[in-house]
């Protein structure tokens, strides 16, 4: 459809304000900053699950290899890049034992399995930045597996005419079954399981595919532009404020399933800046600078 080929400047601006969050956050500037992250997921969600349903509607068919070959020519190059960066630096500046982290993690990174090598190791995030320098690829490795899965999902069951509707049913019967898994999960002492799992981080990639599919697009058209400036206001709010007070492993209830409700709330804001054209909070989020910090992002599309 050719709605879903249209360009949308306020996600690359959405993409723009997840990225200053992180950075913050690393910085030591913005407390909850690493919830940018959950931005980042819900985003590529809804961006990918639009590329595949879009090719769906054209083709009627998806073409799995050339969509892999894509994303593998957009991201792979500057993964390759920061290893090799990374590794020399280890090398030439720290110590022995960081080194030989980050050589037993080169595998790992190469795999896009990373997250489960930490979670194997209990090498919890929010004490690994001192010793493993590759600590931050983990949600790369949750992007790429969700790229490798979710695909196939879409490729069976986007076809026909109740196709979309499927695809929305397991998207949000899938993020629900993630929350379940936080939930469960993240009541352990070592919450990195939860945090850093594919299947428990699968809820935001799920949530932004749910938001993408037919059904739930229909339903966001409806809704006045006057109402939908009010509800993207809430919403920007829902999402910046534990931005900015949330911190991290101090927040244990965030482990079992609090980080759903960023999701969510980010997730009904992309299908209305999506949807409902101009809206106020879709004007902020395309303004220049958000933008062009969105668009130059490592994981932009």
């Amino acid at each position: 459809m050719p709605e879903r080929r249209v360009h949308i400047a306020a996600l690359d601006g959405l993409r723009g304000f997840a990225v200053a969050a992180v950075l913050l956050f690393h910085a030591g500037h913005l407390r909850g900053g690493f919830l940018g992250v959950d931005l980042f997921f819900v985003l590529s969600g809804f961006l990918i699950t639009g590329l595949l349903l879009g090719e769906v509607a054209g083709r009627g068919r998806i073409a799995l290899a050339a969509f892999w070959g894509r994303r593998a020519r957009r991201l792979l190059p500057a993964l390759v890049g920061v290893v090799v960066v990374t590794v020399s630096a280890t090398w030439s500046w720290s110590t022995s034992a960081q080194l030989r982290f980050a050589l037993n993690d080169v595998p790992w990174v190469g795999a896009q399995a990373v997250n489960w090598h930490y979670i194997a190791e209990q090498t919890g995030y929010w004490n690994a930045s001192d010793t493993r320098v590759f600590a931050h690829l983990w949600s790369i490795g949750v992007e790429w597996q969700f790229y490798l899965a979710w695909p196939l999902v879409v490729a069976l069951t986007a076809r026909g005419r109740y196709g979309e509707q499927i695809v929305a049913l397991l998207a949000g019967s899938g993020a629900l079954v993630s929350l379940a898994l936080t939930v469960w999960l993240g009541a352990a002492v070592d919450t990195t399981r939860a945090y850093e799992g594919t299947d428990t981080r699968a809820a935001a990639l799920l949530l932004g595919a749910l938001v993408a599919t037919a059904p739930v697009r229909g339903l966001a058209r409806r809704v006045p532009r006057r109402a939908a400036d009010l509800v993207c206001l809430v919403l920007a709010c829902a999402l910046a404020v534990p931005w900015a007070v949330t911190e991290g492993e101090k927040a244990p209830l965030l482990f079992q399933g609090g980080l759903f409700l960023p999701s969510l709330a980010a997730a009904a804001l992309i299908v209305l800046m999506a949807q409902v054209p101009g809206t106020r909070a879709a004007r902020v989020a395309g303004s220049r600078l958000p933008r062009r910090l969105g668009e130059v992002s490592y994981l932009g599309f």
